[in-house]
């Protein structure tokens, strides 16, 4: 075999196990499977620059170094063992592939998107009463307060993610 090809290939192997090893910690942290006498520092990348964040001029981000308790060392079989017993929604949750993210932003914006559609309905349904002003009414309301609750929930889901 050509020396690029072992070399790439034994490359992205490294890589993978790597961000296997990675995962299963992470897992084992999130359910609270760690030695507490032994600590371990893990990079969080920051969307801002705060006090305790420094520049990685490689990533071209900030970020910021965390203390946090090691998991316990398991075997492969214990893994997936433990893998059976939680649920699929929390190893979603803590690969980050969750479909739905159960958050104070989606509530405000699931609410902004309710009252957006009453809005249209009320002002369709209001037209044989009062005409076409209760239509231009509830597109008025809708241009005005709808980006405003949508911004409201951005900033809110800016907050939530900088709370974590």
């Amino acid at each position: 075999m050509n020396a690029k090809v072992e070399e790439f290939i034994y490359k992205m192997k490294k890589e993978q196990k790597e961000e296997e090893l990675r995962q299963k910690e992470a897992f084992l942290i999130s359910i609270g499977l760690v030695d507490e006498t032994k600590k371990i520092e893990v990079i969080e990348y920051c969307d801002y620059d705060g006090p305790d964040c420094k520049w990685d001029k490689e990533e071209g981000k900030h970020f910021k170094i965390k203390e946090e308790y090691a998991p316990i060392e398991v075997t492969d079989e214990e893994y997936q063992e433990l893998l059976k017993y939680v649920s699929i929604e929390k190893q979603e949750e803590i690969n980050g592939t969750s479909k739905i993210k159960k958050t104070w932003s989606n509530t405000i914006s699931i609410i902004a998107n309710i009252f957006l559609v009453i809005s249209i309905i009320a002002g369709l349904l209001l037209i044989n009463e009062y005409g076409w002003i209760s239509i231009v009414i509830a597109l008025i309301y809708c241009v005005l307060w709808y980006p405003l609750i949508i911004g409201f929930s951005i900033i809110v889901a800016v907050a939530e993610k900088q709370l974590q």
